[in-house]
């Protein structure tokens, strides 16, 4: 697997992404690490309980690349 980053600044923080050659991964389902980022993050993020409880819930069908996106989303205060 080849992995590049885009270099960050202070508004846009380092992200690593594959390179298009890698297609079997795009498929694989969310792993350990994500998910217990991702609910740290949701529940560091979200105020709203039934916002907090859909972002849950969608933790079992996500897969790599969603919840590396989410995450991202998340660490670069797109989140409201």
């Amino acid at each position: 697997m080849i992995v590049k980053t885009i270099k960050g600044s202070f508004y846009n923080p380092r992200r690593d992404y594959a390179s298009s050659c890698d297609y079997e991964e795009e498929d694989e389902m969310i792993s350990g690490k994500q998910r217990h980022t991702l609910t740290n993050l949701i529940y560091e993020k979200i105020g709203d309980k039934d916002e907090r409880e859909r972002w849950l819930n969608q933790l079992e069908d996500m897969t790599s690349v969603d919840a590396e996106d989410a995450i991202f989303d998340f660490l670069s205060a797109r989140w409201r």
